[in-house]
């Protein structure tokens, strides 16, 4: 079988989130699961950009940028 037809796991967890094929043994990836995004409340909508967030090792590099 190949990857094309092959189910893809996403195991989001509370400390790490694993992605990987079903039918691996071990997960592909391991990220942390944290997700940074800006307090949005006083922005308007079309302010609003569409990837305005960072996640896992991206959100703790960048954690300065969010309250």
């Amino acid at each position: 079988m190949n990857n094309i037809d092959t189910p893809i796991v996403i195991d989001v967890g509370s400390g790490y989130t694993k992605i990987g094929y079903a039918t691996n043994s071990r997960p592909d990836f391991i990220i942390p699961t944290i997700i940074g995004n800006r307090d949005l409340r006083n922005v308007a909508q079309s302010q609003r950009a569409d990837l305005d967030f960072y996640i896992g090792y991206e959100a703790i590099q960048n954690q300065a940028h969010y309250p």
